[in-house]
Formats: C-alpha cells, sequence, structure tokens
C-alpha cells in the first residue's frame, strides 16, 4: 500500500463500546418506567410512591428514552458518516418496519414508543444533509412549537389517565394528534433529541477529552 492510498483510504475507526453500553443502560431504564406503568406498581414510582425505588423511577421517566433517542441519532449520523446515499433508503425502510411494528405492540401496549421512532427515522433521514446550524435552528423552533402548541390546543384531548389509553388513536385526527404533540413521545418537540444526536455525531467522538466534556 502505498502512501497516497493511506491518505485517501483513512484507517477505519473502531466500534464505540461506550454508545453500546449508553444504549443498555437506556434501554434498561426503559425496561424499568413501562414496567412500572403496565403493572402499577405504587411503590415502585408510579403516583404516590415513596422510598428510593421510587425516587429512582421518577428519575428515570423520560430520561431514559429521550437519552434513547439522542444514541439513536448518534448511530444514524455515524452510518451517514458512511455514505448519506445508502443510509437514507435503509432508513426509510426502518422506518417503515418499526411503524408496523409499533402499531402492532400499541394493541397490546398504549404507551408504545417503536411508531414515533419510526417517524424521527423518517425525518431524520430527510435532514441527514442539513449543516449542524440549521439543525440547531430546527431543534429550537421543535421547541418552541410545542410550547406554542399547548396555548393553542387542549393536552388532555383523547387522554385517559386512568388506564392510559387513547379515545381516538384509531382516527386520523387522533393519530395525527398523539404523534405530533400529545403522544407519549410526540415528533413535536422528541425530534429534536435525534436531531441533537446526529448533530454529536459529527464531532470526534473517538477523542477522550471531548466525550469528557
Amino acid at each position: 500500500m502505498t502512501v497516497s492510498d493511506q491518505v485517501e483510504r483513512p484507517a477505519r475507526t473502531g466500534r464505540l463500546e461506550g454508545l453500546d453500553l449508553a444504549r443498555f443502560f437506556a434501554f434498561v431504564g426503559m425496561v424499568i418506567v413501562n414496567f412500572t406503568i403496565v403493572m402499577g406498581a405504587e411503590g415502585m414510582g408510579a403516583e404516590g410512591g415513596e422510598g428510593p425505588l421510587a425516587w429512582f423511577t421518577l428519575a428515570l421517566e423520560g430520561r431514559a428514552a429521550a437519552t434513547f433517542v439522542v444514541l439513536a441519532g448518534i448511530g444514524l449520523g455515524l452510518a451517514a458518516g458512511r455514505g448519506v446515499e445508502n443510509t437514507v433508503p435503509v432508513t426509510i425502510r426502518r422506518a417503515v418496519f418499526l411503524l408496523v411494528l409499533g402499531l402492532a405492540n400499541t394493541l397490546v401496549f398504549d404507551a408504545d414508543i417503536l411508531h414515533y421512532y419510526a417517524f424521527y427515522f423518517l425525518f431524520g433521514a430527510l435532514l441527514l444533509s442539513w449543516p449542524a446550524p440549521t439543525l440547531i435552528a430546527v431543534i429550537v423552533a421543535l421547541n418552541i412549537a410545542f410550547v406554542g402548541m399547548n396555548f393553542i390546543f387542549d393536552y388532555d384531548t383523547g387522554r385517559n389517565w386512568v388506564d392510559y389509553s387513547y379515545a381516538d388513536f384509531w382516527t386520523l385526527a387522533g393519530f395525527v394528534r398523539n404523534l405530533f404533540f400529545n403522544g407519549w413521545h410526540p415528533v413535536v418537540p422528541w425530534l429534536g433529541f435525534l436531531l441533537f444526536g446526529v448533530i454529536l455525531s459529527r464531532l470526534r467522538l473517538g477523542e477522550r477529552r471531548l466525550r469528557n466534556a
């Protein structure tokens, strides 16, 4: 191999084991939170729970899922770095698969997140080529939009807070409302977590100093 070959073909970086470990912790956190929802475990973080387990579970609520979405964005961004032309169609196919799987899961578990992931990946794939400053602007816009939507729409519409069901989920209006506004993990503003991960993926994550920061 010549020197020019070494320049044109930079050595492939190894897998970032830290991301795999972070995914594991985030996944376990999501399982714990969803377990408390399904089982109604009052002592483990449901409303009114007390003690260390209740505190621990409440600390995980929302954070584990958000972390998992950020990590998904990092993975998507790293894949795009190896060729966005191939990443986009593969991501769209995965989004379709997650949508079908998530909707099937919704039949037995109302707090499904997989069908939201389908749209995170769909929109994320379409925005992969956008520069970081533009992605930051989109993230800010998503958060502002969500605050504005709360002034315009009733957040409780369709929701049953007793059994966590959603009254008109299987109608077009109800599905769109749940997906973009008052679902468990609505695209507005949760898509911002995935886009933040895409931005992070463009940093030199292999450098210890950057990871510590």
